[in-house]
């Protein structure tokens, strides 16, 4: 049985692959509300032109790939390298609208900066947090698992050697002789 903490984590990624998603529809439809006077609305209206629409189509395209990614990591979070791949696109979004608004200063310290990097941040932790929860499920598998392997192999290495012995008679002596 699946942990609710998985459940909620798995409600909150999905959230969170939605919130991409809802950017990459804006940054294809509205730039000039979205990116132009929202997030790189600190540069000057001279340097306001550099945001144009191909930069526009290429956050829309950067922030598409993030909702894949979510979504993904959504529907499997019992996989270990879709974590891995969520907390880097993760991280890379707090650098992106981090060197954004700190490095750069082309965008301003407000709630369309700081929603992101928290959002990310709080993501990161809770991707973090998941194998704790998922470990024990996979404990318990892997135990049925091995039982099972175990049983099997001591009816087919019984078979093997039988069938070795009946055409290798001295085949087992000779390999305690080497040894």
């Amino acid at each position: 049985m699946v942990h609710a903490v998985i459940y909620c984590m798995r409600g909150w990624v999905a959230f969170v692959a939605f919130i991409e998603l809802s950017n990459a529809i804006r940054c294809f439809i509205d730039e000039d509300n979205f990116l132009k006077s929202g997030l790189f609305s600190n540069s000057e209206p001279v340097d306001n032109d550099k945001v144009t629409s191909i930069t526009a189509r290429l956050m829309g395209k950067y922030y598409f790939l993030n909702f894949f990614v979510m979504t993904h990591c959504a529907l499997y979070i019992h996989h270990f390298p879709i974590i891995s791949l969520s907390i880097c696109s993760l991280t890379l979004s707090i650098f992106l609208h981090g060197s954004e608004a700190f490095y750069y200063y082309t965008a301003p310290v407000n709630f369309y900066v700081l929603f992101p990097i928290l959002v990310s941040f709080f993501t990161i932790v809770c991707l973090l947090i998941a194998p704790i929860y998922l470990e024990p499920e996979q404990k318990k598998k892997k135990i049925i698992v091995q039982i099972d392997e175990d049983e099997e192999e001591d009816e087919e290495t019984r078979v093997i050697k039988q069938r070795q012995a009946q055409t290798f008679p001295n085949f087992s002596n000779r390999i305690k002789k080497t040894q």
